[in-house]
């Protein structure tokens, strides 16, 4: 695995990756009539049980978890190359990440960091900004947000 450059958890996200797009393939049946019920052209006119109507939530939250996993591995693989001060990998997995959970604004802050990182003052603060508008958990991440800003706003060309 070394010599083709792909890590175990890159392999691990693709794999959650695929497990995701096939499990948007998929379709529940079609529930049988139950008692009372009847079949009129084609179409069911009976209700559908109750177990069959609790199986969609449980597979969102499935969905939701497996896109958890996928994002925090992306996480963990923008980290490392942030570590290593590879700024395109770390732009990639976060991008992907953001792509699957859009909503995240630690996700945005974390781009908008490897951003200013690649002299790119101007989008670094759009995706601060962005950050903020979404909410950050912690007071922290809030004061590197507006750090950020404000160090994008004071640079020449920004």
């Amino acid at each position: 695995m070394a010599e083709t450059g792909i890590s175990m958890t890159g392999l691990k996200v693709v794999g959650l990756t695929m497990g995701l797009m096939l499990t948007g393939c998929a379709t529940a049946p079609m529930p049988s009539p139950v008692e009372g019920g009847s079949v009129e052209q084609g179409v069911e006119t009976s209700r559908p049980r109750a177990v069959e109507r609790a199986a969609p939530a449980n597979q969102s939250r499935q969905d939701l978890n497996s896109r958890h996993r996928v994002v925090d591995a992306m996480l963990a693989d923008a980290d490392r190359a942030i570590k290593q001060q590879d700024w395109r990998q770390a732009s990639v997995s976060l991008e992907q990440a953001i792509r699957i959970q859009p909503k995240r604004g630690d996700l945005y802050l974390k781009l908008a960091t490897v951003r200013h990182k690649q002299q790119r003052c101007r989008e670094a603060r759009q995706l601060a900004k962005k950050a903020l508008n979404l909410g950050l958990a912690t007071g922290r991440q809030q004061r590197s947000a507006e750090s950020l800003i404000k160090q994008c706003s004071n640079a020449k060309g920004a």
